[in-house]
């Protein structure tokens, strides 16, 4: 259906259409080039002040002569398909040649291919989640100005280490904001070598009782120190009422360092209130040295004395625009592609100021790529994934009291990440030197099977449900379609799944499932023998041939079958979840029913008792994952007979270890969704290239998995990993 025209809502939208005086030193009579602010403003007073980098470019001369003008475009209170229609209007009515967007990540998830499809690039100042680097990373779609939230869980983690803090909780909200810290917090505690022991997680709710009852669960782990990644100001509020009323009554003491996540909240504002009794908090945001001489600089142009929250970033976005747009100028081609050129410029250095601007502008102008920096530090950018700085600076700060007696937030240690300290971090490359931990060397000794294969079966459980869902079914239905190639019949597989995402109303594409963006249809001849709800001991069941009323179909298996075993959805430490449909309810557990990781032991083990099976390879693509292997959850290295027996011929490989969320991959612009996940789709391009054992497959997964770290469990009871094929279990003898 056509979305209808929305150009009187852009009219009144449309707040200004320039800002500053264009002709006030040296642009000429030329077309000025615009950049569309399209962000909720809630009201011309709450626009984000651009006046002041625009008026800078245009007295050097602007763009070649070009001026530089700003439209803003508020799209506070729409719903997303609105601000999809307001985006295609825009386009239509308007000579846009970027777009500095905000609102949430969500939000530029679905923007930034429509302005892209335009050849429009966006920039954002403020939206910091890590799932837009996924999403985007190898693009010239998207850029940011402000470090990623990725780097601040790294740098975090990397502080407390060097402070030789040992027990570390982690209490955080679920949006995209907190969600980046839910999902890679395990993953860099784990690479800097924290004992996973003494990691603690807890999700941040918005209710006092609440609060009070998860804060006192994670003091009850002596934590060191408690991270609160708070993204909204009612879980500020709530967290900051519950860590109040833990401090010591007699002494005042905190119970633990209470150190804040920076989530886009002005904690400056938002602490004021409490004045003393938040007295010892503290954090690490966004600063440098140049943001102090930026205030300066701010308010000699604006006549304000206090610096405008976010204002570096977007100040570094609005340059970021300008010189890409010189060099688009002088060299042709689209503005994203010169943008990348100008951010790996590798000249002589240039700065932010007024005579920075316009010496960098000339050079650019005159087919230079000089070093360009803004208030934020280096705009430097990872060369192959684009999206994020790859440097800039983090201050540390703590609430205290400041002269005349009141209280504050006093500015402290600044740290440089990037190109003068520790680098961020690197989603693209495990294998760089980057990559703190390689895959441990867990080759075993050779075993052979006491009989040649004579069948090979497959149990694939997608747990999961719905459309936000998409990625999990759509990996199991990738490995169903593995097996039918490898001459397996539907006979042969036992497909356990929803089944719901073909007529689903919210798919584009009718009928058909991806696995890949624009890729092929994975759907296409898979038969389910439960799309209706199973359980934990009904899944046992089906592995152990027990067929009955509600488990009318089952394995057949002996000692001549091979068994391949593939798992999927939101996990916990209880292991997987039916019917948990995010990664909360994953996570939490709370109602649900679970495959948990004793269960498909003993499974496991009475097989191999009976000498039911030849060999069992399981892979587990959940967040968590590694409960199912490590014994210390009751997973296969735990063994047989309260430990006694060791559970030989099974090998198992894990999309995670037990603290650590397995993410998704495949952000496709058409349908709108995550179509697969890393780990999966990571097995499946290893196999098509031709990896054949499974020693190859773990490590060469391991490095191309970023986000978790991919186990491989019960190798030594399996036999030489070098020496036994994928094939044993992927295509039928």
């Amino acid at each position: 259906m056509p979305r209808p025209s929305l150009a009187p809502l852009l009219a009144a939208a449309t707040l200004t259409a320039c800002t500053g005086d264009p002709k006030a030193a040296g642009t000429r009579d030329l077309d000025p080039y615009t950049v569309a602010v399209f962000m909720p403003l809630l009201g011309a007073s709450e626009q984000p002040d651009v006046t002041w980098t625009v008026d800078k470019v245009n007295r050097a001369g602007g763009v070649d002569g070009h001026p530089l003008e700003v439209t803003y475009v508020d799209i506070a209170e729409l719903e997303l398909e609105a601000k999809e229609a307001l985006a295609d209007t825009l386009l239509e009515t308007t000579d846009v040649s970027a777009v500095l967007a905000g609102g949430g990540s969500d939000d530029l998830l679905e923007l930034v291919p429509l302005f892209a499809e335009a050849g429009v690039p966006v920039l954002a100042p403020a939206e910091t989640a890590g799932d837009l680097l996924r999403a985007f990373g190898g693009t010239t779609a998207l850029w940011r100005t402000k470090l990623t939230d990725l780097v601040q869980v790294e740098f975090t983690l990397r502080e407390l280490r060097k402070d030789e803090v040992g027990r570390v909780a982690l209490w955080t909200s679920l949006d995209n904001g907190g969600q980046t810290w839910f999902d890679w917090f395990g993953f860099y505690a784990i690479d800097l070598g924290f004992d996973t022991s003494s990691l603690f997680i807890d999700t941040l709710s918005t209710t006092d009782d609440d609060c009070a009852a998860e804060l006192a669960g994670l003091l009850a782990e002596s934590p060191e120190v408690v991270i609160v990644a708070a993204s909204t100001v009612d879980e500020l509020s709530c967290a900051t009422d519950a860590i109040i009323g833990q401090r010591d009554p007699d002494t005042g003491a905190l119970p633990a360092r209470m150190l804040w996540a920076d989530l886009g909240i002005e904690l400056a504002l938002s602490f004021r209130p409490w004045g003393a009794d938040v007295a010892g908090f503290e954090g690490w945001k966004g600063g440098s040295e140049a943001s102090r001489a930026a205030a300066g600089d701010y308010a000699a142009s604006s006549g304000n004395n206090v610096l405008p929250w976010n204002a570096e970033a977007t100040h570094d976005a609005l340059l970021l625009v300008a010189y890409g747009l010189a060099r688009r100028d002088t060299v042709g081609g689209k503005l994203g592609d010169a943008i990348a050129e100008v951010v790996h410029g590798d000249g002589e250095r240039t700065h932010w100021d007024d005579e920075g601007v316009a010496d960098a502008l000339s050079r650019v102008t005159a087919g230079e790529l000089p070093n360009i920096s803004g208030i934020t530090g280096p705009l430097s950018y990872d060369p192959l994934l684009q999206v994020d700085l790859v440097a800039g600076a983090l201050e540390h700060w703590t609430w205290e009291e400041v002269p005349g007696g009141a209280h504050g937030m006093v500015m402290g240690q600044i740290l440089v990440v990037g190109e003068d300290g520790e680098g961020p971090p690197r989603m693209n490359d495990r294998a760089s030197e980057d990559a703190y931990k390689p895959p441990p060397d867990l080759e075993g000794e050779f075993v052979p099977a006491t009989a040649e294969p004579e069948a090979a079966k497959a149990l694939i459980v997608s747990a999961s449900s719905g459309w936000d869902n998409y990625r999990h079914q759509a990996d199991a239905l990738r490995r169903y379609q593995r097996l039918l190639d490898g001459g397996f019949s539907p006979d042969d597989i036992v497909m356990v799944g929803a089944d719901d995402l073909v007529f689903d109303s919210e798919n584009t594409l009718a009928g058909v499932v991806r696995n890949i963006p624009d890729g092929g249809d994975v759907y296409g001849g898979v038969v389910y023998d439960y799309a209706e709800a199973v359980d934990g001991d009904m899944l046992t069941s089906i592995l152990l041939g027990e067929a009955a009323d509600d488990t009318p179909v089952v394995l057949e298996l002996d000692d001549r079958t091979n068994l391949y075993i593939y798992l999927v959805g939101h996990g916990g430490l209880f292991g997987v979840g039916f019917g948990a449909d995010t990664a909360e309810a994953g996570y939490a557990g709370t109602g649900l029913s679970f495959w948990e990781p004793d269960q498909l032991t003993e499974a496991l083990c009475t097989l191999r008792a009976a000498e039911g099976v030849r060999r069992v390879f399981i892979e587990v693509e959940t967040c968590y994952a590694g409960v199912y292997g490590d014994a210390d959850f009751w997973g296969i290295e735990s063994g047989c007979d309260g430990g006694e027996t060791p559970l030989e011929g099974v090998v198992m490989l894990t999309a995670a270890g037990t603290l650590e969320n397995s993410l998704g991959a495949g952000w496709d612009t058409d349908l709108q969704q995550w179509v697969g996940d890393e780990f999966s789709v990571s097995v499946q391009e290893r196999l098509d290239l031709g990896t054949t054992n499974l020693l190859d497959l773990y490590q060469e997964t391991y490095l191309s998995v970023s986000g978790s770290h991919v186990g491989l469990y019960n190798s030594a009871y399996y036999g030489e990993l070098s020496r036994l094929g994928v094939e044993e279990f992927l295509v039928s003898p």
